[in-house]
Parts: structure tokens; C-alpha cells; sequence
């Protein structure tokens, strides 16, 4: 089984855009979890993928903002409004620099 090979702090950070971008990836994985099924390998391996590509896209176009709400979770501040406000931030940095692109380039 792969595991992800980021901090809870980035995987907090990451969230939100990988619940935009992983949509097909992360379905796949709840409905095998509904069936009371262990989420197979080869289901786990494409989330982490995505993931993986998906972070490694926030780090080319949205770095700065990514940073700055890791660091706010990291210390512990994730409910905060100052946090919900750097996600709300990186997520239309993503949208704007990587998903329109994306649209743009098909």
C-alpha cells in the first residue's frame, strides 16, 4: 500500500483542492468503502496519485499561499477564521492558475 507522503498539516492544507480535483478518484474510494469493503490497492494507489500531481501543481502555480496555510494549520489555528480565509485563498489560486489552464489547454 502506498502511503502519503506529506504531513497532516499539508494533507489538512490540501483538502479542499484535492476534494475539486480527485473528485472520480476519491468517489471510487468511498463507494468501495460503503460496501464494507477495504479500499483496494489499486484504488488507494490512483487517490495517492492524484494527490501527488495535484500538490505537485499547487507547489508550481499557488506555492506561496499553500506555505502560509500550512503553516497556519501547523500550529494549530485550522478552525480559525484566519485559516478558513488562506484556504479559501489557495483554492482560488487554484482554480484561477491550474484548473482554468487545464480547461484552457483541452
Amino acid at each position: 500500500m502506498s502511503h502519503y507522503p506529506f504531513t497532516s498539516a499539508e494533507m489538512k492544507a490540501m483538502a479542499g483542492v484535492v476534494q475539486m480535483t480527485c473528485v472520480d478518484e476519491t468517489r471510487e474510494m468511498i463507494e468501495q468503502r460503503k460496501k464494507g469493503l477495504l479500499t483496494s490497492e489499486k484504488t488507494c494507489n490512483k487517490v495517492v496519485d492524484c494527490w501527488k500531481s495535484t500538490r505537485a501543481k499547487t507547489a508550481d502555480k499557488c506555492n506561496d499561499q499553500y506555505e502560509k496555510l500550512v503553516g497556519c494549520i501547523s500550529n494549530n489555528e485550522r478552525r480559525t477564521l484566519k485559516c478558513k480565509e488562506l484556504r479559501s485563498i489557495l483554492e482560488e489560486c487554484y482554480v484561477k492558475n491550474v484548473m482554468f489552464n487545464e480547461l484552457g489547454a483541452k
